[in-house]
């Protein structure tokens, strides 16, 4: 298949579009390893946005978030999860794995453990303590999670 370069052109002008809907200033010329690993987030989520476009469905998709913060600085992590209730509360479903359990806490509506493959654990984050989620999360309670003085604790 051959692009031609008004198709290029086209597809960076689009890129960039979308990186201003989502309040990232980005340059489509550069290439992606020059970016920062936070814009390299957010280019992957744009990319996301224009398979989407491109590959047809209900117009409703299903992003993945596979522990996008976890690299991130936190001013960044900040600018991700509103990116993230950006696309939810334009119909978005966002799927959030996560191990940060007061960004879990501030962001989602609902949470889920799985440990071993199985869900374990489903809850609206309203209904739920930080310290149920670790039981839920560790499948100990609580109080056996606090580390003694002089140990090692993981």
């Amino acid at each position: 298949m051959t692009i031609h370069w008004r198709d290029r052109l086209g597809e960076m002008l689009h890129f960039r579009r979308l990186g201003e809907r989502l309040g990232i200033d980005l340059d489509p010329w550069r290439l992606v390893g020059e970016l920062s690993p936070a814009v390299r987030v957010f280019v992957a989520v744009i990319r996301a946005l224009r398979g989407l476009e491109h590959g047809g469905g209900d117009g409703r998709p299903l992003i993945l978030f596979d522990e996008p913060t976890a690299l991130l600085p936190e001013a960044e992590s900040a600018r991700l999860i509103e990116m993230m209730r950006w696309l939810a509360a334009g119909g978005a479903g966002i799927l959030f794995i996560i191990h940060r359990l007061a960004e879990l806490m501030a962001t989602c509506d609902k949470a889920a453990v799985i440990r071993d493959g199985s869900v374990v654990f489903e809850r609206p984050t309203s209904e739920v303590s930080h310290d149920d989620y670790i039981e839920k999360f560790k499948g100990v309670e609580g109080e056996k999670l606090v580390p003694r003085p002089g140990s090692l604790f993981v």
